[in-house]
């Protein structure tokens, strides 16, 4: 069974985890420097969701067999790979933001749900998140005891810490976005920021399904 212990010694991997950078966590950053971390943690609720369903898959052993399909890896990984292609080449040619310039705590952002349904998209996107679902979660469970309870706990936790790190991305990114930027430096942002999602996808597009 998941001792308390064991627990406690998930919880410092899973958090470790979920900080690894790729898309939903730069994401963040960028959440945070527009919006504040609150919002940042807010739109974490979009790759929660996705996780979510990984998860359900996994325990119902669904997800083994996703992860073991060519073919379906294939498709989403290259729809991942256009998605990030497409963001990145949308942000490197983006407009500056003249609500930056100014030291503001909220930029007045109506709706969080385009920012829930971008982080929805990024994870939906991510093969490699099912991957990590049906082959690091399950092996801190033990083969004694009710099997969905410990795997209950261990995909509530896991949540939790990428809620957690949507919220520390998402501080590092209002820390920087507190600061008044001109126009000449906020284009070298975009341009930075398209970079590192072209970035992405090009890892992406490299990536092999583990056998």
């Amino acid at each position: 069974m998941l001792t308390f212990m064991d627990w406690l010694l998930f919880l410092p991997a899973s958090l470790l985890l979920s900080l690894t950078f790729g898309p939903n966590n730069f994401t963040s950053v960028l959440n945070g420097m527009r919006y504040g971390p609150a919002m940042a943690a807010k739109a974490s609720i979009g790759r929660v969701v996705v996780f979510s369903v990984m998860l359900l898959l996994t325990a119902t052993g669904l997800g083994l067999l996703l992860a073991s399909s060519k073919t379906a890896f294939e498709i989403i990984k290259w729809a991942g790979v256009i998605y990030l292609a497409y963001l990145g080449l949308k942000m490197f040619f983006s407009k500056t933001d003249p609500s930056l310039t100014q030291k503001t705590e909220n930029t007045g952002y109506q709706s969080s749900f385009p920012l829930i349904r971008k982080e929805f998209t990024l994870a939906a996107a991510n093969p490699k998140a099912i991957l990590i679902m049906t082959a690091v979660l399950p092996q801190f469970i033990s083969t004694e005891g009710d099997y969905f309870q410990q795997f209950l706990i261990i995909s509530l936790t896991f949540l939790l810490t990428e809620v957690i790190s949507a919220w520390l991305y998402g501080v590092a990114g209002h820390f920087v976005g507190t600061r008044n930027f001109t126009e000449a430096l906020q284009r070298k942002i975009n341009h930075a920021t398209g970079g590192m999602f072209l970035i992405f996808a090009t890892l992406l597009a490299f990536a092999e399904q583990e056998s």
